[in-house]
């Protein structure tokens, strides 16, 4: 049977046989449109794999689709009214199906290699750096999926052969699109407005020099106070006792901790409940760069200018007036940095030498050469503990001893069963930070020695209706403060004192030294007069150019824009704290515009 006696629905008209079909393919953007929105499918579930856990819902992927649908509307409306003119009425469609196409499999690559979208002004790099794009391409796990779309692609350009652009395309997708605008419109779903506001807002905010990047000019910045506000000082415990910093990827107050609503730590919860905590404590920012700055050197992480585009986390702040390692090594203090991290992300080694730690070791220490290596060629969190009791039991006392943990960072998972989610990896946690306090309760440390543990930021995942209906938007920057050793040195029970993590330098200064001076308006939790903070701050990932900030009279907000810069409702809670962080945020200059480069560099390494 030949091809032109097919039955009608199998059968291509032999007039199109006889014609060269690629000039009808060529023009037609549907093969395309189909393929932008398998890419659009595959973003959506990539999504849906991330944030459905946290959500407790099924929503992401939809959400994500309907978030999609008034481009796919937009641009099958504009492909029907083409298909019902001249022929080449088709090339402008034609060509933003090209581009949307290119956009999406480029952006859902990113993503899927990086977990990051995709800047304007970074387009010229991975352009500039094709060798090294290509190795990252080649390189990736994901490539199987791209040949798939790609064949995807070709099949779609097969079938399309045997079609023109007609005008029953045109009906049908005039009807298409109505429909999709109607659904998107109509849609109550929960997520949809999630994947616009925190995948779609910061790239475009971050796209010219406006909000968190819009520079001070130089007349500004002459007005700004000079220097800091003065120290304030008050009586300490002038305690000399050792002291362990463990700081936990991810540890979240609603998983983790006595009273939290879904804790998965039951082992730390019932340590935590025999010595003290701060149960109510913030995060400064929601990345490990901002918790350690807030940390160690008691400074709001407010970001320098281009600070998202670049990979350079600590710049402006190698040279710092005070930190935790510099304070306490007046007193006597030795101090020691672990983790099994790699120091050159975010080139975080070389700030932590810079403040003032005297050793530094990351991944590539050789007591970690024989650990079994999962995400980022981490070493899992037992081998650091184990790392830690060795240098402990040849450490010069006093020592700071400051642990930054890796194994639940995302994507979440549990190491010893590979189960997902951020619950599973705060089960491990539990396990295996459980097993190091033990052992040093066992050997008397907590008798002679002090073990402070916080997370770094709130584990990166949206907010949960229950953590909303308990603490509103201030449940993003929720971490526990839990603290272990001597009931004289670090209490009992829940400490009655609300905190943050820039209120750990004058705590530690409180308890170590006989006079404590710590910039102004900081908080305390340890030492002989507990004292919480004027203000809490919290550096915001969904809204870049927004800092949240918390004080007795409630929540108020200020919106960076250079010059501009102001409190969102007008009033001024603090007097002088926007200036002061006007000129901090002035004096730490301008980020290296790094971002992708030095990822797609990290990545071929």
């Amino acid at each position: 049977m030949s091809l032109v006696t097919l039955p009608p629905l199998f059968a291509i008209p032999a007039k199109h046989l006889r014609r060269p079909a690629f000039p009808s393919f060529l023009l037609s953007p549907w093969p395309l449109l189909l393929l932008a929105l398998v890419l659009g499918l595959m973003r959506a579930l990539a999504l849906s794999a991330g944030l459905e856990t946290s959500l407790q819902c099924d929503c992401v992927a939809s959400g994500a689709l309907l978030a999609d649908v008034p481009l796919w509307a937009g641009l099958i409306l504009l492909c029907a009214l083409a298909s019902r003119g001249p022929r080449w009425w088709m090339l402008l469609p034609m060509a933003l199906a090209v581009l949307v196409v290119l956009l999406q499999l480029i952006d859902l690559g990113v993503l899927l290699m990086l977990q990051h979208r995709l800047l304007l002004d970074e387009w010229g790099i991975y352009g500039g750096r094709l060798g090294t794009t290509l190795g990252v391409i080649r390189q990736s796990e994901h490539l199987d999926l791209f040949v798939l779309l790609g064949g995807a692609w070709l099949l779609a350009s097969v079938l399309a052969l045997a079609a023109r652009p007609h005008r029953r395309w045109g009906s049908l997708g005039l009807g298409v699109a109505a429909l999709g605008l109607v659904a998107a419109m109509s849609s109550p779903n929960p997520a949809r407005s999630y994947v616009a506001a925190n995948y779609i807002h910061n790239v475009l905010q971050l796209q010219w020099p406006q909000g968190v990047d819009q520079p001070y000019s130089a007349e500004f910045v002459a007005q700004l106070p000079a220097a800091p506000a003065a120290s304030d000082c008050t009586p300490g415990a002038n305690r000399s006792l050792p002291i362990i910093l463990v700081v936990v990827e991810s540890l979240s107050a609603h998983w983790s901790g006595p009273g939290a609503p879904a804790s998965v730590t039951p082992r730390l919860d019932a340590l935590v409940q025999r010595h003290a905590h701060v149960p109510d404590f913030m995060a400064n920012g929601f990345t490990t760069d901002h918790g350690l700055i807030a940390l160690l050197l008691a400074e709001a992480p407010v970001p320098p200018l281009r600070r998202y585009r670049s990979m350079s986390a600590f710049a402006g702040r190698l040279q710092p007036r005070i930190s935790v390692p510099h304070a306490l090594r007046q007193h006597g203090y030795h101090s020691a940095f672990l983790t099994t991290a790699d120091l050159g992300f975010t080139q975080l080694g070389e700030w932590l030498q810079a403040i003032g730690y005297q050793t530094v070791e990351g991944m590539e220490a050789p007591f970690y050469a024989s650990a079994p290596k999962r995400f980022f060629g981490a070493a899992e969190d037992e081998w650091l503990y184990r790392r830690a009791r060795q240098w402990m039991a040849g450490a010069p006392t006093p020592y700071l001893l400051t642990l930054l943990t890796v194994s639940s960072h995302p994507p979440f998972a549990d190491p010893r069963d590979g189960s997902l989610g951020l619950p599973a990896s705060l089960r491990y946690v539990d396990d295996s930070l459980a097993d190091f306090i033990e052992g040093l309760e066992a050997d008397g440390f907590l008798e002679r020695g002090i073990v402070i543990v916080v997370g770094d930021h709130r584990g990166m995942l949206p907010l949960t209706a229950e953590e909303y209906a308990a603490e509103g938007a201030q449940a993003y920057s929720r971490v526990p403060l839990w603290l272990f050793g001597p009931a004289a040195a670090v209490g009992r029970g829940a400490l009655p004192v609300r905190g943050q993590q820039m209120d750990l330098l004058p705590s530690l200064l409180a308890l170590t030294q006989p006079q404590a001076c710590a910039p102004a308006g900081h908080g305390r939790f340890l030492g002989p007069a507990l004292r919480e903070p004027a203000a809490r701050l919290f550096v915001r990932g969904d809204a870049r150019d927004l800092l949240d900030v918390y004080t007795a009279q409630g929540q108020h907000q200020i919106r960076w824009n250079g010059d501009a810069s102001h409190w969102v409702d007008g009033r001024e809670p603090i007097a002088g704290l926007l200036s002061e962080l006007n000129r901090q945020r002035a004096a730490l200059g301008t980020a290296e515009d790094n971002f992708v480069e030095q990822s797609l560099d990290a990545r071929v390494r």
